[in-house]
């Protein structure tokens, strides 16, 4: 891993970050984000929850074959943004989340490994408007 240090401007620019913003049933991937996953519009995503700590919400990209939960879109209301509809995984964090119903949360770039498959943890601890 190489480390990285925040700066000033990066906290002005939320495109340099590796987040998601949860957003009613929707979920947005950062442009750094889609970039690191490798995901586009139409690429397959995968949410996985750790049953022990449901708190713990990992995503990864999917590959063709592979059970997945979402469909990334292309949202022409947020001026070509990508964007998955994913209800589900949005009320889940929710429940662990206290914050409206519109939130970002950071994804560390140090993944886990499990079966072989690299996920991705979603900071549901750290979240922020």
């Amino acid at each position: 891993m190489t480390p990285y240090t925040f700066t000033q401007s990066d906290s002005r620019n939320l495109s340099n970050r590796m987040t998601l913003r949860f957003a009613g049933k929707n979920i947005f991937p950062s442009l750094m984000l889609s970039n690191f996953l490798g995901i586009n519009e139409g690429s397959h995503v995968a949410f996985m929850i750790d049953m022990d700590r449901p708190e713990n919400i990992y995503i990864r990209k999917a590959e063709d074959g592979e059970v997945y939960t979402a469909v990334v879109s292309m949202n022409d209301r947020t001026k070509g943004k990508l964007s998955m509809s994913a209800k589900a995984v949005v009320n889940h964090v929710l429940s662990h989340v206290q914050f409206p119903a519109s939130f970002t949360c950071h994804v560390t770039a140090k993944p886990i490994t499990i079966d072989g498959k690299k996920y991705y943890r979603i900071l549901t601890n750290q979240p922020y408007k």
